[in-house]
This record gives structure tokens, sequence and C-alpha cells, in this order.
């Protein structure tokens, strides 16, 4: 009798979201000025929507075990508990202010070039904090579009690291092309490359959520010597001048640090391609 009972539940409520999932169609593709577009739309990506068929870019699902894995990572895998780290930012009001005025470009001399700060890490359950410097970071407009969504410059204090990284910057996925960025430097790490550390976080900041952010490993001799390169000059560019090859300007990180001789080489390179710089003009 139970069994019964459960059957005609069961029937009942299929019939009701079966008719539901009819009439919520009808008004998606039917209803409406706009249910041309909206079909159009819907008939033209659904493969690429579901993973299969030829417009799905890089990866076609022809096969039973390729579907499966559509199937795993775009749904099953969603309710899955993730192994994404915690970060949050501990800052006082005071150096949040300095923060903000950064982000808003309201410098003036008694600004710090850094705020002060800690960093409170919480993977497998262990927690971990550590004292740094940070700023605000980055010339574009997305990264300072507003306070929760801003970019970091972090540098870790002495004899102190995070994820084995002593500098480091902090941001939201979309600045570094989601993905792509982490795909590009993994295939830099099997060809044997120079290639940065870049690691998917929950962001907070005084206990208020901010998001999936990316950690982003920083240009120092730390980066060179754990990747078997000697301490040596690390070249990139004034990206607020021009960002357009032949017409660059470089700048050049820890030059102070590299001692009299490489400042001479360096000065000397510089010599060299303001030369280049002008038989290309």
């Amino acid at each position: 009798m139970l069994l019964k009972y459960i059957l005609k539940f069961f029937k009942v409520f299929l019939i009701i979201i079966g008719s539901l999932t009819i009439i919520f169609s009808y008004l998606i593709l039917f209803y409406g000025d706009t249910s041309n577009q909206r079909r159009a739309i819907i008939f033209s990506n659904s493969n690429q929507m579901l993973g299969i068929g030829k417009k799905y870019n890089h990866f076609v699902a022809n096969t039973p075990e390729k579907i499966a894995k559509v199937i795993y990572f775009g749904l099953i895998k969603n309710f899955k508990k993730n192994d994404i780290p915690k970060v949050e930012i501990l800052i006082n009001f005071k150096n949040l202010k300095i923060l903000e005025a950064q982000r808003q470009k309201k410098l003036n001399n008694d600004l710090p070039i850094y705020a002060k700060a800690k960093i409170k890490i919480t993977k497998n359950n262990k927690t971990e904090l550590v004292n740094v410097k940070i700023r605000s970071k980055g010339d574009r407009e997305m990264h300072r579009i507003d306070i929760d969504q801003m970019s970091y410059k972090i540098d870790v204090s002495k004899n102190n690291f995070i994820f084995g990284m002593e500098e480091m910057s902090i941001q939201k996925p979309i600045v570094r092309n989601y993905g792509w960025e982490l795909l590009f430097h993994e295939i830099m790490k099997k060809e044997g490359l120079i290639n940065l550390k870049l690691i998917p976080i929950e962001l907070s900041r005084n206990s208020k959520q901010l998001g999936i952010f990316v950690l982003e490993e920083g240009f120092s001799k730390e980066l060179l010597e754990t990747q078997g390169r000697k301490d040596g000059p690390i070249i990139g560019i004034e990206e607020e001048l021009n960002q357009t090859f032949p017409i660059l300007t470089y700048d050049y990180y820890s030059e102070k640090k590299m001692g009299n001789r490489t400042i001479r080489y360096i000065h000397s390179f510089k010599k060299k391609f303001r030369i280049f710089k002008k038989k290309l003009r």
C-alpha cells in the first residue's frame, strides 16, 4: 500500500515537472517579440552549450567517455566541495584608507608606498597568519573598479612565504583571461621555460567575502632560483608609457640589488636600446 502511494506521488510529481518544463520552454522559445532571436541563439549554440559538436572550441565530445566528462565537470562536480584555499586580508581602517587612496590615484608625498596588513591562509583545515606589505596594483580600469574588486601587490615580510612565494599579486580572474593564463604557464612549465605560479583563491577582507581571485607569483630572485636559474636582472615594460613593440620603454626589477657591475650592464643596455629604437624610427 505504501509503495502504491509513493509511486502515485512520483507520477504526479513528474507530471507537474513535465508540465512546467513545457510551459517554460514555450515561453522561452515562442513568447514575445524577441522569440525569433532567442530561438536562433539557443539552437545555434546548443552543441557548444552541451560540450558536443564541432562548434565547441578545442574539444569535441564525440565518444561516451568524453560525454561523461562533460556531464561530470558541467553538473556533478559543481555539487562537490572544492579545495580552493581561502585567503583573508586583515587590515585596519587607517591602512585600508591608504589602499583606497592608491586605488583612486589620490597620491601625495605623505602617502606611503605600501600599507601594512596580515594575510590569513586557510587550507585543509589549517590556518596560517603572515605579516605583509600591500598596495594597489594595475594601470587598467578593471584593476580599480571599486575597493572590493581592486587588484593588490603584496610583499611578504622577511623569512616568510605564502605558497612558497615572497612577492605576488592578487586580482580578479578576468584580468588574466580566466583559465587561459593558467594554461599558458602550465605549457611554459612543461617546456622548461620560466613560468609563474597562478593559484585560484577565495578572497575575503576583514570577514567580507569578495569572491574568487587569482594569486599570481611576482618577479623576484626566488622565481629564478626555484626554477634552476641564477639570480640576475629581470626586465619588464613601462605599461603606462607604451605597450606596442618596438616602441617600448623597459623597466628593471630589483635593479638596486644587482650590484655595480650589473647596474653598469643595465645602463649600457638602455643606451644601446635607445640607439636601436632611434634607428627603427
